[in-house]
Protein backbone atom coordinates (compact mmCIF):
# COMPACT_ATOMS: atom_id res chain seq x y z
CA UNK A 1 0.00 0.00 0.00
CA UNK A 2 0.86 3.64 -0.30
CA UNK A 3 0.49 6.28 2.41
CA UNK A 4 -2.99 7.75 2.64
CA UNK A 5 -4.14 6.37 -0.70
CA UNK A 6 -7.44 4.53 -1.07
CA UNK A 7 -6.43 1.43 -3.00
CA UNK A 8 -9.81 1.26 -4.74
CA UNK A 9 -8.75 4.24 -6.89
CA UNK A 10 -5.70 2.49 -8.38
CA UNK A 11 -4.88 -0.58 -10.40
CA UNK A 12 -1.54 -1.65 -8.93
CA UNK A 13 -1.02 -4.09 -11.77
CA UNK A 14 0.80 -1.96 -14.34
CA UNK A 15 -0.35 -4.40 -17.05
CA UNK A 16 -3.61 -2.44 -16.95
CA UNK A 17 -1.81 0.76 -17.98
CA UNK A 18 -1.32 1.72 -21.64
CA UNK A 19 2.07 0.39 -22.88
CA UNK A 20 3.18 3.76 -24.30
CA UNK A 21 2.48 5.50 -20.98
CA UNK A 22 4.39 2.77 -19.11
CA UNK A 23 7.32 3.24 -21.47
CA UNK A 24 7.26 7.03 -20.98
CA UNK A 25 7.47 6.59 -17.20
CA UNK A 26 10.29 4.03 -17.42
CA UNK A 27 12.27 6.23 -19.84
CA UNK A 28 11.78 9.38 -17.71
CA UNK A 29 12.96 7.53 -14.59
CA UNK A 30 16.03 6.12 -16.38
CA UNK A 31 16.87 9.51 -17.89
CA UNK A 32 17.48 10.98 -14.43
CA UNK A 33 19.08 7.81 -13.00
CA UNK A 34 16.35 7.08 -10.45
CA UNK A 35 16.00 3.51 -11.73
CA UNK A 36 19.25 2.62 -9.94
CA UNK A 37 18.00 3.99 -6.59
CA UNK A 38 14.24 3.65 -6.32
CA UNK A 39 11.67 1.22 -7.65
CA UNK A 40 9.27 3.51 -9.56
CA UNK A 41 6.06 1.76 -10.61
CA UNK A 42 3.69 3.18 -13.21
CA UNK A 43 0.11 2.45 -12.13
CA UNK A 44 -3.31 3.31 -13.44
CA UNK A 45 -5.48 5.83 -11.62
CA UNK A 46 -9.16 5.00 -12.08
CA UNK A 47 -10.53 8.48 -11.28
CA UNK A 48 -9.05 11.90 -10.56
CA UNK A 49 -10.00 15.16 -8.92
CA UNK A 50 -7.91 17.22 -11.30
CA UNK A 51 -4.44 15.80 -11.92
CA UNK A 52 -3.52 13.28 -14.59
CA UNK A 53 -0.22 12.30 -12.95
CA UNK A 54 0.32 11.77 -9.23
CA UNK A 55 3.43 10.69 -7.33
CA UNK A 56 2.80 8.39 -4.37
CA UNK A 57 5.47 7.18 -1.94
CA UNK A 58 5.28 3.70 -0.46
CA UNK A 59 4.62 3.42 3.27
CA UNK A 60 6.82 1.81 5.92
CA UNK A 61 5.34 -1.65 5.37
CA UNK A 62 5.95 -1.46 1.62
CA UNK A 63 9.55 -0.39 2.24
CA UNK A 64 10.07 -3.23 4.71
CA UNK A 65 9.25 -5.86 2.07
CA UNK A 66 10.14 -4.15 -1.19
CA UNK A 67 12.56 -1.34 -0.36
CA UNK A 68 12.01 2.23 -1.56
CA UNK A 69 8.94 2.18 -3.80
CA UNK A 70 7.24 5.09 -5.53
CA UNK A 71 4.21 4.89 -7.78
CA UNK A 72 3.44 7.27 -10.59
CA UNK A 73 -0.32 7.02 -10.89
CA UNK A 74 -1.67 8.05 -14.28
CA UNK A 75 -5.28 8.90 -15.04
CA UNK A 76 -5.15 7.07 -18.34
CA UNK A 77 -8.55 8.19 -19.66
CA UNK A 78 -7.45 11.84 -19.66
CA UNK A 79 -3.79 11.24 -20.50
CA UNK A 80 -4.58 9.33 -23.70
CA UNK A 81 -6.50 12.35 -25.00
CA UNK A 82 -3.35 14.48 -24.84
CA UNK A 83 -0.56 14.89 -27.37
CA UNK A 84 2.57 12.74 -27.07
CA UNK A 85 4.53 15.88 -26.14
CA UNK A 86 2.07 16.77 -23.35
CA UNK A 87 2.14 13.21 -22.01
CA UNK A 88 5.95 13.23 -21.88
CA UNK A 89 5.98 16.66 -20.22
CA UNK A 90 3.47 15.67 -17.52
CA UNK A 91 5.31 12.43 -16.74
CA UNK A 92 8.66 14.24 -16.61
CA UNK A 93 7.06 16.74 -14.21
CA UNK A 94 5.89 13.91 -11.96
CA UNK A 95 9.31 12.22 -12.01
CA UNK A 96 10.97 15.55 -11.15
CA UNK A 97 9.13 15.50 -7.79
CA UNK A 98 11.06 12.39 -6.69
CA UNK A 99 14.24 13.30 -4.82
CA UNK A 100 16.79 11.07 -3.13
CA UNK A 101 19.14 12.66 -0.59
CA UNK A 102 22.29 10.53 -0.56
CA UNK A 103 23.73 12.23 2.54
CA UNK A 104 20.65 11.40 4.61
CA UNK A 105 19.87 8.20 2.67
CA UNK A 106 16.29 9.41 2.38
CA UNK A 107 13.68 9.47 -0.36
CA UNK A 108 11.31 12.44 -0.50
CA UNK A 109 8.51 13.54 -2.77
CA UNK A 110 8.69 17.28 -3.36
CA UNK A 111 5.57 19.30 -3.97
CA UNK A 112 5.71 21.45 -7.11
CA UNK A 113 7.31 24.82 -6.37
CA UNK A 114 4.81 26.86 -8.33
CA UNK A 115 1.16 26.90 -7.40
CA UNK A 116 -0.69 28.55 -10.28
CA UNK A 117 -4.44 29.02 -10.14
CA UNK A 118 -6.13 28.46 -13.46
CA UNK A 119 -8.04 31.74 -13.20
CA UNK A 120 -4.86 33.78 -12.80
CA UNK A 121 -3.15 31.85 -15.60
CA UNK A 122 -6.09 32.46 -17.94
CA UNK A 123 -6.07 36.17 -17.09
CA UNK A 124 -2.29 36.85 -17.26
CA UNK A 125 -0.83 33.81 -19.02
CA UNK A 126 2.90 33.23 -18.88
CA UNK A 127 3.46 36.67 -17.32
CA UNK A 128 1.84 35.41 -14.12
CA UNK A 129 4.11 32.36 -14.02
CA UNK A 130 7.18 34.57 -14.57
CA UNK A 131 5.99 36.90 -11.79
CA UNK A 132 5.57 33.95 -9.41
CA UNK A 133 9.06 32.74 -10.28
CA UNK A 134 10.52 36.23 -9.71
CA UNK A 135 8.76 36.46 -6.35
CA UNK A 136 10.21 33.09 -5.30
CA UNK A 137 13.71 34.23 -6.29
CA UNK A 138 13.22 37.46 -4.29
CA UNK A 139 12.22 35.47 -1.20
CA UNK A 140 15.25 33.15 -1.64
CA UNK A 141 17.57 36.16 -1.88
CA UNK A 142 16.09 37.79 1.24
CA UNK A 143 16.41 34.54 3.17
CA UNK A 144 20.01 34.14 2.01
CA UNK A 145 20.85 37.73 3.03
CA UNK A 146 19.27 37.14 6.43
CA UNK A 147 21.31 33.96 6.88
CA UNK A 148 24.51 35.83 5.95
CA UNK A 149 23.64 38.70 8.33
CA UNK A 150 23.11 36.27 11.21
CA UNK A 151 26.39 34.47 10.43
CA UNK A 152 28.22 37.82 10.43
CA UNK A 153 26.62 38.82 13.75
CA UNK A 154 27.54 35.48 15.28
CA UNK A 155 31.11 35.82 14.01
CA UNK A 156 31.49 39.35 15.40
CA UNK A 157 30.08 38.25 18.79
CA UNK A 158 32.57 35.40 19.01
CA UNK A 159 35.47 37.78 18.17
CA UNK A 160 34.45 40.12 21.02
CA UNK A 161 34.87 37.33 23.59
Amino acid sequence: GFDGVPSSNYKENSKDLDENLKTLVIEAVKKVGLDKIVDVKPIRMLKSKGCVCEVIKGNALTELFAGEVVAIAIFEDAMLNMTDESQAMLIEGAVSQIYYDFEKDKLTINKPELNVSLGMYRKYGEDYVKTLEASMIAVEQINEQEKERKATEKESKSKKR
